[in-house]
Protein backbone atom coordinates (compact mmCIF):
# COMPACT_ATOMS: atom_id res chain seq x y z
CA UNK A 1 0.00 0.00 0.00
CA UNK A 2 1.27 3.45 -0.86
CA UNK A 3 2.08 5.66 2.14
CA UNK A 4 0.45 9.04 1.48
CA UNK A 5 2.96 10.74 3.78
CA UNK A 6 5.65 9.94 1.28
CA UNK A 7 3.89 11.51 -1.70
CA UNK A 8 4.48 14.99 -3.09
CA UNK A 9 0.75 15.68 -2.61
CA UNK A 10 1.06 15.21 1.11
CA UNK A 11 3.86 17.77 1.35
CA UNK A 12 1.84 20.18 -0.79
CA UNK A 13 -1.06 19.97 1.69
CA UNK A 14 1.33 20.57 4.56
CA UNK A 15 2.83 23.63 2.85
CA UNK A 16 -0.59 25.08 2.13
CA UNK A 17 -1.62 24.56 5.75
CA UNK A 18 1.50 26.27 7.05
CA UNK A 19 0.94 29.18 4.65
CA UNK A 20 -2.69 29.60 5.68
CA UNK A 21 -1.78 29.42 9.36
CA UNK A 22 1.00 31.98 8.85
CA UNK A 23 -1.33 34.35 7.00
CA UNK A 24 -3.88 34.03 9.80
CA UNK A 25 -1.24 34.80 12.40
CA UNK A 26 0.05 37.71 10.27
CA UNK A 27 -3.42 39.25 10.11
CA UNK A 28 -3.73 39.01 13.86
CA UNK A 29 -0.40 40.80 14.28
CA UNK A 30 -1.40 43.85 12.20
CA UNK A 31 -1.80 46.74 14.64
CA UNK A 32 -4.65 49.27 14.42
CA UNK A 33 -4.23 52.19 12.03
CA UNK A 34 -2.14 55.10 13.26
CA UNK A 35 -1.86 58.63 11.91
CA UNK A 36 1.48 60.35 11.50
CA UNK A 37 1.99 63.91 10.28
CA UNK A 38 5.06 66.08 9.87
CA UNK A 39 3.54 69.10 11.60
CA UNK A 40 5.78 71.69 13.32
CA UNK A 41 5.50 71.81 17.10
CA UNK A 42 3.52 75.08 16.99
CA UNK A 43 1.40 73.98 14.04
CA UNK A 44 1.61 74.93 10.38
CA UNK A 45 1.99 78.50 9.20
CA UNK A 46 0.46 79.69 5.95
CA UNK A 47 0.40 83.12 4.38
CA UNK A 48 -3.04 84.60 3.71
CA UNK A 49 -4.13 83.60 0.14
CA UNK A 50 -1.32 81.00 -0.11
CA UNK A 51 -2.03 77.27 -0.39
CA UNK A 52 -1.22 74.64 2.23
CA UNK A 53 -1.86 70.95 1.47
CA UNK A 54 -2.07 68.88 4.67
CA UNK A 55 -1.31 65.19 3.97
CA UNK A 56 -1.50 62.81 6.95
CA UNK A 57 0.34 59.46 6.69
CA UNK A 58 -1.56 56.38 7.87
CA UNK A 59 -0.41 52.86 8.74
CA UNK A 60 -2.69 50.08 7.41
CA UNK A 61 -4.67 52.46 5.20
CA UNK A 62 -7.03 49.87 3.56
CA UNK A 63 -10.74 50.49 2.92
CA UNK A 64 -10.52 53.52 5.18
CA UNK A 65 -12.90 56.42 5.65
CA UNK A 66 -11.64 59.88 6.60
CA UNK A 67 -13.24 62.76 8.45
CA UNK A 68 -12.07 66.34 9.03
CA UNK A 69 -14.04 68.21 11.69
CA UNK A 70 -13.86 71.77 13.01
CA UNK A 71 -15.81 72.60 16.18
CA UNK A 72 -17.53 69.24 15.85
CA UNK A 73 -18.76 69.89 12.29
CA UNK A 74 -17.58 67.74 9.38
CA UNK A 75 -15.83 69.87 6.72
CA UNK A 76 -14.10 67.26 4.52
CA UNK A 77 -14.12 63.50 3.81
CA UNK A 78 -10.86 62.93 1.93
CA UNK A 79 -7.43 62.17 3.37
CA UNK A 80 -5.64 65.30 2.11
CA UNK A 81 -6.97 68.76 2.96
CA UNK A 82 -6.14 71.91 0.98
CA UNK A 83 -6.23 75.11 3.03
CA UNK A 84 -6.31 78.51 1.28
CA UNK A 85 -6.98 81.14 3.98
CA UNK A 86 -8.50 84.47 2.95
CA UNK A 87 -8.08 86.12 6.34
CA UNK A 88 -6.12 85.92 9.59
CA UNK A 89 -7.37 82.89 11.48
CA UNK A 90 -6.34 79.76 13.39
CA UNK A 91 -7.44 76.59 11.57
CA UNK A 92 -7.95 74.00 14.34
CA UNK A 93 -9.24 70.66 13.05
CA UNK A 94 -9.48 66.99 14.06
CA UNK A 95 -8.62 64.39 11.44
CA UNK A 96 -9.97 60.83 11.91
CA UNK A 97 -9.41 57.57 10.02
CA UNK A 98 -11.61 54.45 10.37
CA UNK A 99 -11.32 50.95 8.88
CA UNK A 100 -11.70 47.29 9.91
CA UNK A 101 -8.63 47.57 12.17
CA UNK A 102 -10.14 50.38 14.24
CA UNK A 103 -9.74 54.14 14.23
CA UNK A 104 -7.33 56.92 15.12
CA UNK A 105 -7.52 60.70 15.28
CA UNK A 106 -5.16 63.65 15.57
CA UNK A 107 -5.48 67.39 16.12
CA UNK A 108 -4.08 69.55 13.32
CA UNK A 109 -3.81 73.31 13.38
CA UNK A 110 -2.52 75.98 11.01
CA UNK A 111 -2.09 79.70 11.63
CA UNK A 112 -2.75 82.02 8.70
CA UNK A 113 -0.70 85.19 8.78
CA UNK A 114 0.56 88.27 7.03
CA UNK A 115 4.26 87.70 6.37
CA UNK A 116 6.65 90.53 5.59
CA UNK A 117 9.83 88.92 4.27
CA UNK A 118 10.80 91.65 1.76
CA UNK A 119 10.65 89.17 -1.12
CA UNK A 120 8.03 91.36 -2.85
CA UNK A 121 10.78 93.96 -3.41
CA UNK A 122 13.25 93.89 -6.30
CA UNK A 123 17.02 94.05 -6.04
CA UNK A 124 19.95 93.25 -8.27
CA UNK A 125 22.27 90.55 -7.00
CA UNK A 126 24.62 91.56 -4.17
CA UNK A 127 23.10 94.99 -3.63
CA UNK A 128 20.96 97.11 -1.34
CA UNK A 129 18.23 99.66 -2.03
CA UNK A 130 19.38 103.27 -2.22
CA UNK A 131 16.90 106.02 -1.33
CA UNK A 132 17.86 108.64 -3.91
CA UNK A 133 14.42 110.26 -4.04
CA UNK A 134 14.17 111.25 -0.37
CA UNK A 135 11.22 108.94 0.29
CA UNK A 136 9.96 109.08 3.87
CA UNK A 137 9.10 105.37 3.94
CA UNK A 138 8.92 102.20 1.89
CA UNK A 139 6.37 99.40 2.15
CA UNK A 140 6.59 95.62 2.06
CA UNK A 141 3.55 93.35 2.35
CA UNK A 142 1.51 94.75 5.27
CA UNK A 143 4.13 97.03 6.85
CA UNK A 144 5.54 100.52 6.33
CA UNK A 145 9.19 101.28 7.21
CA UNK A 146 10.39 104.77 8.17
CA UNK A 147 13.15 106.61 6.26
CA UNK A 148 14.79 109.94 7.15
CA UNK A 149 17.04 111.73 4.63
CA UNK A 150 18.62 110.28 1.50
CA UNK A 151 21.65 108.15 0.72
CA UNK A 152 23.16 110.74 -1.63
CA UNK A 153 23.36 113.23 1.25
CA UNK A 154 24.98 110.54 3.44
CA UNK A 155 22.56 111.49 6.18
CA UNK A 156 19.85 108.89 5.94
CA UNK A 157 18.54 106.85 8.83
CA UNK A 158 15.59 104.52 9.09
CA UNK A 159 15.31 101.39 6.99
CA UNK A 160 16.48 99.98 3.69
CA UNK A 161 16.63 96.45 2.29
CA UNK A 162 19.46 94.27 1.02
CA UNK A 163 20.46 90.81 -0.20
CA UNK A 164 24.15 90.97 0.76
CA UNK A 165 25.81 88.68 3.29
CA UNK A 166 29.29 88.39 4.80
CA UNK A 167 32.32 90.54 4.16
CA UNK A 168 32.56 92.83 1.14
CA UNK A 169 35.46 94.48 -0.65
CA UNK A 170 33.60 97.78 -0.20
CA UNK A 171 33.64 98.39 3.56
CA UNK A 172 30.68 100.79 3.29
CA UNK A 173 28.52 97.98 1.91
CA UNK A 174 29.16 95.82 4.97
CA UNK A 175 26.75 98.08 6.89
CA UNK A 176 23.96 96.58 4.77
CA UNK A 177 25.31 93.02 4.77
CA UNK A 178 23.96 90.36 7.14
CA UNK A 179 26.60 88.31 8.90
CA UNK A 180 25.19 85.19 7.20
CA UNK A 181 22.10 83.86 5.46
CA UNK A 182 19.38 82.14 7.43
CA UNK A 183 19.33 78.35 7.63
CA UNK A 184 15.79 78.24 9.03
CA UNK A 185 13.78 80.30 6.52
CA UNK A 186 14.00 80.88 2.79
CA UNK A 187 14.44 84.61 2.22
CA UNK A 188 17.14 86.26 0.15
CA UNK A 189 16.09 89.86 0.80
CA UNK A 190 15.96 91.33 4.30
CA UNK A 191 15.52 94.73 5.90
CA UNK A 192 18.29 96.80 7.45
CA UNK A 193 17.78 99.30 10.26
CA UNK A 194 20.09 102.33 10.27
CA UNK A 195 20.09 104.32 13.52
CA UNK A 196 21.87 107.62 14.25
CA UNK A 197 24.47 107.93 17.01
CA UNK A 198 22.08 109.65 19.44
CA UNK A 199 19.91 106.53 19.45
CA UNK A 200 16.75 107.91 17.86
CA UNK A 201 14.15 105.16 17.66
CA UNK A 202 12.76 104.15 14.27
CA UNK A 203 9.20 103.24 13.36
CA UNK A 204 7.53 100.29 11.63
CA UNK A 205 3.75 100.63 11.15
CA UNK A 206 0.89 98.53 9.84
CA UNK A 207 -0.25 99.85 6.46
CA UNK A 208 -3.94 99.58 7.38
CA UNK A 209 -3.35 101.57 10.58
CA UNK A 210 -5.14 98.94 12.67
CA UNK A 211 -3.91 97.11 15.74
CA UNK A 212 -2.65 93.58 15.07
CA UNK A 213 -0.88 90.86 17.03
CA UNK A 214 2.69 90.38 15.83
CA UNK A 215 3.84 86.83 16.42
CA UNK A 216 7.56 87.38 15.84
CA UNK A 217 10.34 88.68 13.65
CA UNK A 218 13.95 87.66 13.01
CA UNK A 219 17.16 89.65 13.51
CA UNK A 220 20.87 89.28 12.87
CA UNK A 221 23.87 91.54 13.17
CA UNK A 222 25.27 93.19 10.09
CA UNK A 223 28.81 92.17 9.22
CA UNK A 224 29.88 95.78 9.79
CA UNK A 225 28.65 95.77 13.40
CA UNK A 226 30.16 92.35 14.09
CA UNK A 227 33.53 93.58 12.83
CA UNK A 228 33.23 96.75 14.92
CA UNK A 229 32.59 95.13 18.29
CA UNK A 230 34.84 92.11 17.65
CA UNK A 231 37.86 94.01 16.36
CA UNK A 232 37.34 97.60 17.52
CA UNK A 233 36.90 98.96 13.98
CA UNK A 234 34.61 101.72 12.66
CA UNK A 235 34.98 103.87 15.77
CA UNK A 236 33.85 101.20 18.21
CA UNK A 237 35.71 99.78 21.16
CA UNK A 238 36.48 96.07 21.34
CA UNK A 239 33.66 94.65 23.41
CA UNK A 240 34.89 93.09 26.62
CA UNK A 241 38.18 94.96 26.34
CA UNK A 242 41.45 93.21 25.66
CA UNK A 243 40.82 90.49 28.27
CA UNK A 244 37.07 90.11 27.84
CA UNK A 245 36.17 91.39 31.31
CA UNK A 246 34.66 94.79 30.36
CA UNK A 247 30.89 94.60 30.86
CA UNK A 248 29.70 95.63 27.39
CA UNK A 249 26.41 95.09 25.59
CA UNK A 250 24.51 95.92 22.43
CA UNK A 251 20.74 95.70 22.88
CA UNK A 252 17.79 95.97 20.51
CA UNK A 253 14.86 97.57 22.34
CA UNK A 254 11.44 96.81 20.83
CA UNK A 255 8.49 98.95 21.92
CA UNK A 256 4.88 98.36 20.90
CA UNK A 257 2.20 101.07 20.53
CA UNK A 258 -1.52 100.89 19.84
CA UNK A 259 -3.26 103.07 17.24
CA UNK A 260 -4.35 105.27 20.16
CA UNK A 261 -0.70 105.93 21.00
CA UNK A 262 -0.56 103.82 24.15
CA UNK A 263 2.67 101.91 24.79
CA UNK A 264 1.88 98.24 25.30
CA UNK A 265 5.28 97.01 26.42
CA UNK A 266 8.99 96.67 25.72
CA UNK A 267 11.08 93.65 24.73
CA UNK A 268 14.87 93.63 24.87
CA UNK A 269 17.12 91.41 22.79
CA UNK A 270 20.93 91.25 23.17
CA UNK A 271 22.71 91.61 19.83
CA UNK A 272 25.97 91.27 21.79
CA UNK A 273 26.30 90.37 25.45
CA UNK A 274 29.60 90.82 27.26
CA UNK A 275 28.06 91.34 30.70
CA UNK A 276 29.25 87.99 32.06
CA UNK A 277 32.77 89.23 32.74
CA UNK A 278 34.53 86.32 31.04
CA UNK A 279 35.39 85.27 27.50
CA UNK A 280 33.69 81.87 27.84
CA UNK A 281 30.12 83.24 28.02
CA UNK A 282 30.44 86.46 26.04
CA UNK A 283 28.76 86.34 22.62
CA UNK A 284 27.81 88.27 19.50
CA UNK A 285 24.73 87.21 17.53
CA UNK A 286 25.80 85.75 14.16
CA UNK A 287 22.79 83.53 13.34
CA UNK A 288 19.33 84.77 12.47
CA UNK A 289 17.35 84.71 15.72
CA UNK A 290 13.57 84.84 16.15
CA UNK A 291 12.12 87.23 18.72
CA UNK A 292 8.62 86.52 20.08
CA UNK A 293 6.49 89.69 20.03
CA UNK A 294 3.16 88.36 21.30
CA UNK A 295 3.63 89.89 24.76
CA UNK A 296 3.22 93.32 23.11
CA UNK A 297 -0.42 92.48 22.40
CA UNK A 298 -2.41 94.10 19.58
CA UNK A 299 -0.45 97.07 18.21
CA UNK A 300 -0.13 99.07 15.02
CA UNK A 301 3.39 100.41 15.55
CA UNK A 302 6.75 99.02 16.57
CA UNK A 303 9.61 101.30 17.53
CA UNK A 304 13.14 99.87 17.38
CA UNK A 305 16.08 101.38 19.21
CA UNK A 306 19.64 100.07 19.51
CA UNK A 307 21.46 100.88 22.75
CA UNK A 308 25.13 100.26 23.48
CA UNK A 309 27.42 100.40 26.48
CA UNK A 310 29.97 102.17 24.25
CA UNK A 311 28.81 105.80 24.52
CA UNK A 312 31.11 108.85 24.47
CA UNK A 313 29.80 112.38 25.12
CA UNK A 314 26.24 111.20 24.60
CA UNK A 315 26.94 109.52 21.26
CA UNK A 316 26.83 105.79 20.64
CA UNK A 317 30.15 104.69 19.19
CA UNK A 318 28.90 101.26 18.07
CA UNK A 319 27.47 101.47 14.53
CA UNK A 320 23.66 101.47 14.72
CA UNK A 321 22.84 98.81 12.12
CA UNK A 322 20.85 95.61 12.47
CA UNK A 323 19.30 93.22 9.92
CA UNK A 324 15.60 92.31 10.22
CA UNK A 325 13.28 89.84 8.46
CA UNK A 326 10.21 87.57 8.68
CA UNK A 327 7.65 89.82 10.41
CA UNK A 328 4.61 87.63 11.19
CA UNK A 329 1.17 89.09 11.98
CA UNK A 330 -1.39 86.52 13.18
CA UNK A 331 -4.41 88.56 14.37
Amino acid sequence: MMNIKSTPLYFLFIAIGILLFSCEEHVKDIPPSEIFINMPEDGYEVRVTDTLVISPKITYDINSTYTWTVDGKVIWNEKDYTLIPDELNLFDAVFMVKNDRGSDEISIWAQSMYLTDFEDLELENDSFWVNNEANTYFTSDSLKFEINGSYSAESWTGFTYSNMTGSNSEEEYEKYSAYKQSASFDSEIFGVMMQDDIQTSLIIETIDGEDHVFKSFAVNNSYYVYDAIKSGNHGSKIFGGEDGTDLDSLVLNIKGYTKNGLQSGTIQFYLANYTFGNNRDNYIITDWSTIDLQDLGAINRIELEISSSDVVDGKMMTPGFVCIDEFKIIE
